[in-house]
C-alpha cells in the first residue's frame, strides 16, 4: 500500500451506528445555527432570513471543519461527517 494513501476510518464502519464524534458534529452545527438564527431574529421580523442564515452558518461551519481536517496530516475528508453536519 502506498504511504501517501489515507483511508477514512469512518467510511468502513457498520451502517446505522452513530459515533460520539458524529453527535458532536450535529450538536456543534445545530448550536451555531440556533445562535445565528436568534441574532437574526432580533434584526428582522421575516422568518426566511433567520432560517436561511442559521442553516448556512451551520453548513459552512461543517464544511470549514472538514476542510481543516482534510489538510491535517494523517487525516482525510469524511463524507459521513459532512452528512451529519447538514
Amino acid at each position: 500500500m502506498p504511504k501517501n494513501l489515507v483511508i477514512d476510518p469512518n467510511f468502513i464502519r457498520a451502517p446505522g451506528k452513530i459515533q460520539f464524534t458524529d453527535i458532536l458534529h450535529i450538536v456543534a452545527c445545530l448550536l451555531c445555527a440556533f445562535v445565528v438564527s436568534a441574532i437574526l431574529a432580533h434584526t428582522t421580523t421575516e422568518p426566511t432570513p433567520c432560517i436561511l442564515g442559521g442553516w448556512l452558518s451551520g453548513m459552512f461551519l461543517g464544511v470549514g471543519k472538514e476542510f481543516g481536517d482534510s489538510r491535517a496530516s494523517g487525516n482525510a475528508w469524511s463524507w459521513s461527517d459532512m452528512f451529519y453536519n447538514f
